[in-house]
């Protein structure tokens, strides 16, 4: 991680900002990544923008249904490793995964 506690990369793409802060490492799109937490696939289709927003800034808060004992399993910092424009493109990509 960069010294200041900043963004791990610069990128606005969806999937490089998730594979440089290992968010695969515990949720699946499109086959690629870890089965441990919810899937990304379908994700528009199960909650909306502002819950997806709140799970990410405040992940111990709510857990989604099936999903109830990962509940402060993701890590707290994912937001200090994401700047607000790729925070809000992560959030706009996941609402908009739909079946």
């Amino acid at each position: 991680a960069p010294a200041s506690g900043g963004p791990l990369t610069a990128s606005l793409d969806p999937l490089e900002i998730m594979r440089a802060n290992l968010c695969l490492g515990c949720h699946v799109l499109d086959g690629e990544g870890v089965a441990t937490g919810p899937p990304f696939d379908g994700m528009g289709d199960r909650i909306d923008a502002d819950r997806i927003r709140r799970s990410i800034l405040d992940p111990a808060t709510e857990a989604a249904e099936g999903y109830e004992q990962l509940l402060g399993q993701m890590p707290p910092t994912v937001v200090d490793m994401l700047s607000a424009r790729q925070l809000e493109v992560l959030v706009q990509f996941l609402a908009g995964q739909g079946g």
